[in-house]
């Protein structure tokens, strides 16, 4: 559903603003809406001579796939693995009666505290990195990418 919804955006935009020239780049907010807008450039006619820059965030499989093909320039990897590990420890020390680890004490303050939280670090995946990082990290597979 979002990737139709970000399509039909994406459509919606080329026709209402982008009929007399090319769109340079798509930011999106994450992966599957760089699906959508893909999906609605392809329909536009957009090739390889006029493709913009696309980005998104998440690093799905489709994503690095997309960003080995050329059709996505990039995508902010998150190691999902490292976020379950943090969240999961977070929890057991509160469990156990002890202070979580936390490693920033400044950036979420929801007008009542401060949010401890701990923040892990976001990489920019793309097509010069993504073996080194994606593959070299144990995220995805060659073969999971080359399917």
């Amino acid at each position: 559903m979002v990737q139709e919804t970000a399509q039909q955006n994406c459509e919606n935009y080329l026709t209402g603003f982008y009929a007399d020239e090319d769109l340079d780049i798509a930011c999106t907010a994450f992966d599957g809406f760089a699906y959508g807008v893909k999906s609605a450039l392809d329909g536009a006619g957009y090739t390889e001579a006029n493709w913009p820059l696309i980005t998104g965030q998440d690093a799905e499989l489709m994503a690095v796939k997309n960003i080995i093909s050329g059709k996505q320039t990039m995508s902010i990897y998150k190691d999902t693995r490292l976020l379950a590990d943090k969240c999961v420890t977070m929890v057991q020390a509160v469990l156990e009666g002890t202070e979580p680890e936390i490693n920033d004490t400044e950036q979420y303050d929801n007008g009542v505290i401060v949010v401890p939280s701990y923040l892990c670090t976001p990489i920019a995946v793309d097509k010069d990195n993504y073996e080194e990082i994606i593959v070299g990290g144990g995220y995805y597979t060659a073969e999971q990418l080359a399917e």
